[in-house]
């Protein structure tokens, strides 16, 4: 049977090198799928009016592995429930695939905040904070 991991964790919370290291033990059964990645193709990094397009642009990429039989790791933050049920709703019809989550809840909060700080692109105390804030009473985030 066929996988789609989603990765859910803060920003700078390890998913992203984690599913890196898991494409490359087999990487010609596995992809990796990222919005940032995604953003970054198309220009300037942040530009909201453009958001839906990457999304669209993911989802095509999401079929496409599916129909070739690819394992599937979607590194991006993955907390909202509205894209979690997105990505069940475009596996559903494929009966040979199953969800996993990989979780990096762990991560503690200061940890995520310092690596940013090394990042190319930072996403900033602010947006990484803003993010604990809305989902620490959902996911067991650790805040230290």
């Amino acid at each position: 049977m066929n996988k789609l991991i989603i990765t859910r964790g803060l920003p700078a919370s390890g998913k992203s090198t984690w599913a890196k290291q898991w494409v490359l033990e087999d990487p010609e059964h596995r992809v990796r799928i990222n919005q940032d990645d995604i953003r970054l193709m198309l220009g300037k990094y942040w530009v909201p009016s453009r958001e839906k397009l990457v999304q669209n642009i993911q989802d095509e990429a999401i079929l496409a592995s599916l129909d070739r039989n690819y394992d599937i790791v979607i590194d991006n933050t993955n907390l909202n429930a509205k894209v979690l049920t997105n990505y069940d709703n475009l596996i559903r019809p494929y009966k040979h695939y199953s969800i996993e989550y990989k979780d990096f809840f762990d991560t503690p909060l200061s940890t995520c905040i310092e690596r940013d700080k090394n990042r190319e692109l930072q996403v900033t105390e602010k947006v990484i904070r803003g993010f604990y804030d809305r989902y620490k009473d959902m996911y067991p985030l650790n805040g230290n």
